[in-house]
């Protein structure tokens, strides 16, 4: 999965941002596919951490969790 988001932090590290990207995968017989999708990321981080959710999808489904991050 290949992703990109941008945005602006709040003064508390809050942000939300739309997202896109593509999901490549290899299927068994070897041939290749990609898809891409659309979403919304979101959360809060400070200078060692973060975590937030997030949220995607496209014509052949969709799908959200969570993420967290540390240095």
């Amino acid at each position: 999965i290949n992703a990109s988001f941008s945005g602006t932090l709040g003064a508390d590290g809050s942000f939300a941002a739309s997202a896109s990207g593509t999901l490549k995968t290899t299927w068994g017989d070897g041939k290749t596919s990609s898809y891409g999708f659309t979403g919304r990321v979101s959360g809060k981080v400070n200078g060692r951490s973060g975590s937030g959710s997030w949220s995607g999808g496209n014509t052949w489904g969709s799908s959200k969790g969570t993420w967290q991050a540390s240095k």
